[in-house]
């Protein structure tokens, strides 16, 4: 270990990758394109109801963690009620997960090699390029740093380390349940593994894990307060219980892809002849990782350093296996940045033990000449050369297909025209100038969609009357700056818990004069959401509903406008 130390990267290492993960994800046009009506539907009319004083789940459902609506609403107060201050919010968590993933890489890597040969691949494989605007960013920042601040407690034994993973745990959980407690059972396993193969004694365990819950405390026990005061609490539990337990009955986005979900179907499709073998190969990581660590139990070498690969490692697994739900989407590619962390480190103990051989018969191949000893030698050179290749080629070729900065800068050296790289360059677009949109450029049917409905509803409603968005274009109460019917901004969210009555009830009580509806609500309800009875239920109540009390009086490229039927 001694000779390895001044092969160990250090903090301007570090610095120099995170420099580069910043540059390749850059994109100066992240506000030109379609925006995804549904994804920012989920946040921003929460975020415009907690800017007129609502308390998230008394007053509305948040598919996620209060946090995710906070921080977003806090820099809109300072900045200014804009679509562009989310997707920014976004691009930012982002990069920001794979600058961590980097700390915790350097803090279990013994070489820079490996370091330098991990972050391309993790970068092109894992950053979010469709996604980044709109979907995850913070959320997986908050759990990685977690997992970061318990890798270097497992290898340093200072207890303030623990204690701040504790609290981003809870930040974490705040922002996503599904995030926190993936954090949370890593950690957990780590510290059960840690006394169990007694790398630590059982005082120092039992501490820890006292500190690990004064740092969830911290944060925990002052928010569940502010809730009990704001009579919420009992409806964030609530709501908390229902999206774990029941979203993946009532919404089987698998269905959409008929991806494997039985036990069963999973291990077939782990075979190479699979439709999704290239999918499940994560899962031979994790296996191997299994395999390395018994064998380092049984020769008694289980050690910090290991905790901490299994800490990072049982995260991976956790998150990979949850990503099930919906695989190729974006929380698969996410659940894959602890996955290659392992996957590199797996890769330097091969290197490690590689490049240990070579030693011993380049010192042998001194004293003696060997051809078989000259022929083991060149393919350790060949193996470590593939590495190297296959390392680099794969992540060019990422980077070559998604990433905006790297195709530029190549089309700049071959001096081809960059502005077919330009997102919208092929229709026609639109730069917003109202004033939650501006400066984003749209699609020109997207730009009339948010022009025609402001317009109508600026000229026909006063401020602060509820208008009906339905069933998921909750993204327009936040455009017209117009509150919702109810708890419920994404109305289908109403059947997680089995709330669509009191959705009904509230629109029977507030009957709104105006309803907003899609021309088309997609695929996804046919393929997915129908194939539940009770969705297609609830759905044709409220389609009844709005054309026995609705007529419709105007409409955009997307949305038809409705109003009340004079009594």
């Amino acid at each position: 270990m001694e000779k390895l130390k001044h092969h160990q990267a250090t903090g301007w290492d570090v610095l120099v990758l995170s420099f580069f993960a910043v540059m390749i994800t850059f994109h100066p046009f992240y506000l030109h394109g379609e925006l995804n009506f549904f994804e920012l539907g989920i946040y921003l009319p929460g975020i415009n109801a907690l800017l007129d004083g609502a308390v998230p789940y008394r007053d509305f459902f948040h598919l996620r963690g209060p946090l995710e609506l906070y921080v977003p609403a806090f820099f809109m107060s300072l900045l200014g009620e804009n679509v562009a201050i989310l997707t920014t919010y976004f691009y930012i968590g982002s990069v920001i997960t794979l600058l961590i993933a980097i700390g915790i890489a350097q803090g279990i890597f013994r070489t820079r090699f490996i370091l330098y040969l991990m972050v391309p691949v993790l970068i092109g494989r894992t950053f979010p390029r469709v996604a980044f605007t709109y979907w995850g960013g913070m959320r997986y920042a908050l759990g990685l740093l977690a997992i970061f601040f318990a890798v270097y407690f497992f290898q340093r034994k200072k207890y303030r380390w623990i204690v701040y993973s504790g609290i981003v745990t809870t930040l974490a959980w705040l922002t996503s349940i599904e995030i926190g407690v993936c954090a949370l059972a890593a950690i957990s396993i780590a510290c059960v593994m840690g006394w169990f193969f007694k790398v630590y004694n059982s005082h120092f365990i039992i501490r820890a894990i006292g500190m690990y819950v004064l740092g969830i405390a911290m944060i925990a026990v002052p928010y569940c307060v502010y809730l009990a005061k704001m009579r919420a609490l009992g409806e964030y539990i609530e709501s908390t219980w229902a999206v774990v337990t029941q979203l993946t009955k009532i919404f089987p986005d698998r269905l959409l892809e008929n991806y494997p979900g039985t036990l069963g179907e999973i291990l077939s499709a782990m075979l190479p002849w699979g439709n999704y073998f290239k999918l499940l190969t994560p899962a031979y990581c994790f296996l191997f990782l299994a395999v390395y660590t018994a064998i380092k139990i049984r020769r008694k070498a289980f050690d910090q350093r290991l905790l901490a690969v299994l800490c990072v490692g049982a995260y991976g697994a956790i998150m990979y296996m949850t990503a099930f739900r919906k695989l190729m989407a974006s929380q698969f590619e996410m659940a894959l940045q602890p996955e290659k962390i392992i996957l590199f480190f797996m890769l330097e103990e091969a290197f490690l033990l590689l490049w240990g051989q070579r030693s011993w018969i380049r010192m042998s191949l001194v004293r003696r000449p060997d051809r078989f000893d000259q022929w083991k030698l060149a393919g350790i050179y060949f193996l470590i050369f593939g590495l190297v290749i296959s390392s680099v080629n794969y992540a060019l070729m990422r980077y070559d297909r998604r990433f905006f900065a790297f195709q530029y800068i190549k089309s700049v050296v071959l001096g081809q025209d960059t502005r077919r790289l330009y997102p919208l360059v092929n229709q026609k677009s639109e730069r917003m100038r109202l004033s939650r949109l501006k400066g984003i450029v749209v699609p020109s049917w997207q730009a009339e969609d948010f022009k025609q409905l402001t317009d109508f509803f600026e000229q026909n409603t006063p401020p602060g009357e509820t208008v009906l968005m339905y069933p998921e274009v909750g993204l327009y109460s936040f455009i017209i700056d117009r509150p919702f019917v109810g708890r419920f901004p994404m109305a289908t969210f109403s059947w997680i818990g089995g709330w669509h009555r009191e959705f009904m009830e509230d629109l029977l009580v507030a009957r709104p004069r105006f309803a907003v509806l899609s021309k088309d609500p997609g695929p996804t309800f046919e393929k997915a959401y129908f194939k539940i009875p009770s969705n297609k239920q609830h759905y044709e109540e409220a389609m009844r509903y709005i054309h026995d009390y609705y007529v419709a009086v105007d409409s955009t490229p997307s949305l038809v406008i409705y109003r009340r039927k004079t009594p």
